[in-house]
């Protein structure tokens, strides 16, 4: 027997029309009711693992999503743990502003970084974040035009990193030394 069926029996009002016999239409109909809502329940307590991001399988793309994180590290974070692993630490960073934070931020995906206040007011925080320049693109002379730079620093996926991770009211200066 299911376990809503005696539940369903104790909301009917006592009375030979309500006999609660095993075979009967009652009963019959007592146990597709609690069929219905053993699913729902079932549905109900994964929900409530959902809600969890060391537990979500079925919402980590929304937490994700909600801690804007997706597209970021698409082409280097491959497995659902690496995934779950930056969900959590990002749902669970509170020192956004602290310069702590975005060298561990870096540091969970391989790079080395300092940074420093260059302005903290009350409207805008401006800080740099120095790293090595080991991705310099140099102009050549068959495949660059004469309007190009003729060299370019930069390496997108530690940018991106950090201009997701900052307030909307924080400033950010990329040196590559």
């Amino acid at each position: 027997m299911s376990r809503y069926v005696q539940t369903i029996f104790r909301l009917l009002p006592p009375g030979i029309p309500f006999l609660k016999r095993p075979g009967s239409k009652l009963w019959a109909l007592a146990e597709a009711l609690s069929a219905e809502a053993t699913r729902v329940g079932d549905r109900v307590t994964a929900l409530l693992q959902e809600s969890d991001p060391r537990t979500s399988e079925e919402l980590l793309g929304d937490f994700e999503r909600i801690l804007g994180l997706p597209g970021i590290f698409d082409a280097y974070i491959k497995s659902e743990s690496e995934r779950r692993g930056l969900v959590i630490w990002k749902y669970a960073a509170r020192e956004a502003l602290t310069k702590a934070f975005y060298v561990a931020l870096a540091g969970r995906v391989g790079y080395t970084i300092t940074t420093d206040d260059i302005s903290d007011d009350a409207e805008t925080h401006v800080f740099s974040v120095t790293l090595p320049a080991s991705t310099i693109l140099r102009a050549d002379c068959e495949d660059s035009r004469c309007t190009d730079r003729l060299d370019e620093f930069g390496d997108e996926l530690i940018e991106s990193v950090i201009l997701a991770a900052r307030p909307a009211h924080a400033r950010v200066i990329f040196q590559y030394v």
